[in-house]
């Protein structure tokens, strides 16, 4: 190399590097995206007890409002009686997941709790 130019020798260090550096990217490990804390709890099952409804309109809506918590894989009616709806609900974090998603809700208000199952009153 003692008889090449400055630009000469800069070229031939480049490209003895260059591949180097694409080989150190393409071997480098990703970041892990970091998960909540609620996606690492388990599914369990919670059981909803909801007071109000009165139509069919009604039951749809509680069940779209039940099946869009973040976490909810399945909800299925257990009872229907008179204005009052049981649900089975499959959600990670079971019953608290789902109560906390509720907390600010306008259409299902926490209820008298019914044993260990959550209770809400519908409203329109």
């Amino acid at each position: 190399m003692p008889n090449m130019t400055p630009s000469a020798r800069f070229a031939v260090i480049l490209s003895l590097l260059l591949p180097l550096f694409a080989l150190a990217q393409e071997t480098s490990v990703p970041a892990q995206p970091s998960i909540p804390a609620e996606h690492l709890e388990p599914e369990s099952v919670a059981i909803v007890e909801v007071t109000g409804v009165e139509t069919l309109k009604d039951y749809a809506t509680v069940g779209r409002l039940l099946s869009s918590v973040d976490g909810v894989r399945r909800v299925d009616v257990t009872e229907a009686n008179g204005l009052t709806v049981i649900f089975r609900v499959l959600v990670r974090g079971g019953s608290a997941a789902l109560d906390r998603a509720f907390v600010s809700s306008a259409q299902l208000t926490h209820s008298a709790a019914s044993g260990d199952r959550l209770a809400y009153d519908f409203k329109r």
